[in-house]
């Protein structure tokens, strides 16, 4: 839409500053963004905080799960998703779920 009202070297240099902004937006901020925001975790570090916010986040599952009311079987159900989330099931309380969920 914009050729028809500008002359060509207009139009050249219109998509020139475009290109321009359009590679600044990349660049800038890869550069400027290193010494702004603060350094990733190591592997590490970022693990235990995964685990640590799935551990929370499993807690508070669990609550929720006390104050509604479910029938039992589904309560039973859920709470083993909640525990297996944190991988805190044993492979005894993997047949016991599963011979109830086949009956």
């Amino acid at each position: 839409m914009i050729i028809d009202n500008v002359s060509s070297a207009q139009f050249d240099m219109i998509v020139l500053a475009e290109m321009l902004v359009i590679i600044l937006s990349m660049v800038v901020p890869s550069i400027v963004f290193r010494f702004i925001l603060d350094h990733d975790m190591s592997s590490k570090e970022t693990g235990k905080q995964i685990q640590r916010l799935r551990q929370e986040m499993v807690k508070e599952g669990l609550r929720a799960v006390e104050k509604i009311y479910l029938p039992e079987n589904i309560r039973e159900s859920v709470v083993y998703d909640s525990r297996d989330q944190k991988s805190a099931n044993s492979f005894a309380d993997f047949w016991h779920q599963w011979a109830k969920a086949i009956q």
